[in-house]
Parts: structure tokens; C-alpha cells; sequence
């Protein structure tokens, strides 16, 4: 029998799109749109949770541990113990609840469902539209991985209604996420809360391998409650959601530690401080980074072959070297930040090709 292909997704150059929830394929799905940036990686499980078939993957590169039991096998010389990069900290999840109602698009009733993994810029979105008994409420998630400073994360949760409804949202670190839903492989070192910086710190258990979680988050009111539990930190917000949107934007910070060198007190103060950086100076302009990093990417070629071939200079042209190259890309990098920060500005371009 022939094989037929089965073709659920939208055709785009630049994106992964799914319009419209196949629950069928939804494992599938949840690889389809993952985001990774070599430090770390996400599948694109559902941050709200979701009963029905699921894989919840958080991963870093590096961190490893040993199987918490030998492999049964039968012949003398072959390995038992087998080791393996673990699940980690979920730093997206989040429940969200409707007058005793939680989401839950496994049994929920919605429509509109939309998502879309962008290649332009490395930002995940899903949206779609709960049908609750109090009214329709519009959701979007938005979910980044930082491709220049590896260890920054971000997540945006926006509320929508054309009614007054009251929600109840819960932000969490969680920690004591399952390998492929079987054992835990992390250890309780401590959790902290610190004004609005909220965070954990856990060791995996044989490989003694250390990971640090801080998140501070941008909401429009003050939380209602903050917890802390083995390996789980959970911050609660009440509000009512209303024609005007309604944002919350978590900055997260994970800071892996693979051969055990930094002390426990300095993987702290590094990961508040840098939080607290991330949250400043980056909140601006962040989301729109990558999109320059991949226009930059396309362009500076020109500007070399334009130096090479028609100026005709090189870095050999100098006769120190070293300063030769190092001064040849300092100008090509920003040569081409310049002309990619100019491109962006031009609306064809930034919505067909940048």
C-alpha cells in the first residue's frame, strides 16, 4: 500500500502554522513547535496544562543524569547503566481559572485555535478564544528563547474580553517535572522569594549538576498570593479582564552550573542580578532582537564581497593581522546592524522577507 502523507499545517516560507486544534497530532505538534537556542530547549507543550496526550520538555544542554535503575540485559560486556540528558524546570507554566473553571483545552470549549512558529524572529505564539459561561475570553501566549544571551527566557500571557470577567492566573516554577513522565531527576537546594524576584535552585541527583530559576514578572496588578514548596514556586493574580488587553510578561533567568564550581550564594546573587538586567534594559526591545540578528545574517555578505572584490581591501591589507581582523568585524557587524535596523523600517520587506 502507498503511503499517504497527512497534512494538517499551513504552507509559509518563514513559519510553522497551525490553524485550528488537531488533537490527534498534538504530540506532534508540541516538536513541531519547539524553540532552542543551543543552551536550552522547549517543546511547545500548552503552559495552561492539558489532560489529554502530552509530552512536557524542558531540557539543557549538558545537563545530564544516570538511570535510576540498571538496563536488564542478558549478555556479559554490555552496559547497564545508561545516562541521559533529563527534563527540567517548566519556567512556563501557568493555570488559568474562571469562576471555579480551569482551562483545560482537553475538555474546555473554545474556538479560533491559532499557532505559529516564526523563523524570522524565534517567537512562538499561540491564541485562541475560551468560551466560559461568563463570557468569551480571548488568550495569547507568546514564548521566547534569547539567541544572543543564552539564558534569558521570556513568556507573555495577554487577556482579552468584550465582557467583564473575572480571572484568576497562576504563574509557577516547577521543578519537579517528570522524565518522560516516569521519575523526577532534580533535588530540592532552596526557593526564594526577594520583593518580585521569585526562584528555586535544585541538583540533580548523581551528577550533582546545579540549575538556578529567577522570574520577575510585568503584571497590570499586584499578585494575591506566593507560595513555596519543594522545587515549585507559584505566584497568584486576581483580575478582571475586560475589552482593554491585559498583559503579563515573565522574565526568566536560568543559569546552569554542569561541573558544580559556583557556590550556591554566587549562582544567586548572579541570577537576581541578571534578572533584574533583563527586566530594565531589555523589556523594550527583546522581543525584536532576533529579527535584526536574522536580517544581519542575510546582508553582511554584500558588505564583504563589496570590501573584497570592489574596494578591494582585505584584513591582509594590514599589517598587523590580528588588529586587521578584529577591526574588519567590528565594521561589518555594524555596517550591518545599521542596514538591517534601515531594511526593518521598510514595511514590504519587514513583513515579506525580514
Amino acid at each position: 500500500m502507498p503511503k499517504k502523507s497527512y497534512t494538517y499545517l499551513e504552507v509559509d516560507p518563514y513559519k510553522i502554522i497551525e490553524k485550528g486544534f488537531h488533537r490527534d497530532r498534538d504530540q506532534v505538534s508540541e516538536s513541531l513547535f519547539s524553540l532552542g537556542n543551543e543552551y536550552s530547549g522547549i517543546r511547545g507543550f500548552f503552559e495552561e496544562g492539558y489532560s489529554g496526550k502530552k509530552l512536557i520538555g524542558s531540557y539543557f544542554n549538558g545537563i545530564y543524569d544516570y538511570a535510576l535503575e540498571e538496563t536488564p540485559n542478558a549478555y556479559k560486556g554490555i552496559v547497564k547503566r545508561t545516562h541521559f540528558t533529563i527534563n527540567s524546570i517548566n519556567w512556563v507554566k501557568c493555570s488559568i481559572i474562571v469562576d471555579d473553571e480551569v482551562l483545560d483545552l482537553n475538555i474546555s470549549n473554545f474556538k479560533d485555535f491559532y499557532r505559529e512558529l516564526d523563523f524570522k524572529n524565534g517567537l512562538y505564539t499561540r491564541s485562541f478564544t475560551w468560551i466560559t459561561h461568563l463570557g468569551e475570553l480571548k488568550i495569547k501566549f507568546e514564548r521566547l528563547l534569547n539567541m544572543t544571551y543564552c539564558h534569558q527566557f521570556l513568556q507573555k500571557i495577554t487577556f482579552s474580553s468584550n465582557t467583564n470577567i473575572p480571572v484568576t492566573l497562576k504563574m509557577d516554577l516547577d521543578n519537579t517535572i517528570l522524565h518522560w513522565n516516569s521519575d523526577c531527576y532534580w533535588k530540592r537546594k532552596y526557593e526564594f522569594i526577594d520583593e518580585d524576584i521569585y526562584g528555586l535552585e535544585a541538583e540533580t541527583l548523581t551528577t550533582k549538576q546545579k540549575l538556578i530559576s529567577a522570574e520577575i514578572i510585568d503584571s497590570p496588578c499586584e499578585p494575591v498570593e506566593k507560595n513555596t514548596s519543594d522545587r515549585y514556586v507559584s505566584v497568584k493574580y486576581n483580575f478582571v479582564s475586560t475589552k482593554k488587553t491585559s498583559e503579563f510578561t515573565r522574565y526568566v533567568i536560568n543559569i546552569v552550573d554542569k561541573f558544580n564550581k559556583i557556590s550556591d550564594e554566587e549562582l544567586l546573587y548572579k541570577a537576581k542580578d541578571e534578572v533584574k538586567n533583563l527586566k530594565i534594559k531589555e523589556s523594550n526591545y527583546l522581543w525584536q532582537m532576533d529579527r535584526l540578528c536574522f536580517c544581519v545574517y542575510l546582508v553582511h555578505p554584500v558588505f564583504i564581497n563589496f570590501m573584497y572584490k570592489f574596494i578591494k581591501i582585505t584584513p591582509l591589507n594590514i599589517r598587523i593581522i590580528p588588529i586587521g581582523i578584529t577591526v574588519f568585524f567590528m565594521i561589518f557587524v555594524i555596517v550591518s546592524f545599521v542596514a538591517s535596523f534601515i531594511l526593518n523600517k521598510i514595511p514590504f520587506l519587514r513583513k515579506n522577507v525580514l
